[in-house]
């Protein structure tokens, strides 16, 4: 997306900028590694930042609940 006012441009910027970082982010860490990661996306617009990076980003809507439950029941799996 485009902005085509200060505000719709603003929003692009911090759009694109997250974008670019995921980007950057995903690149340190394979070439530290030395192996492809994977990508998973969440959130808010996060059709719209896996379209974005490609085909490696996977959506993953219910991500946060999943965490949340797998941690929780690590925590009491640890009582």
């Amino acid at each position: 997306p485009l902005g085509t006012s200060t505000e719709t441009a603003m929003s692009a910027g911090l759009f694109w900028g997250a974008v670019g970082g995921v980007r950057e982010l995903v690149t340190r860490h394979e070439q530290r590694l030395g192996s492809q990661a994977e990508i998973f996306v969440t959130g808010g617009n996060a059709a719209q930042v896996v379209e974005a990076l490609g085909e490696r980003a996977r959506l993953v809507p219910d991500l946060t609940l999943v965490g949340t439950a797998w941690t929780a029941a690590h925590l009491e799996s640890r009582r």
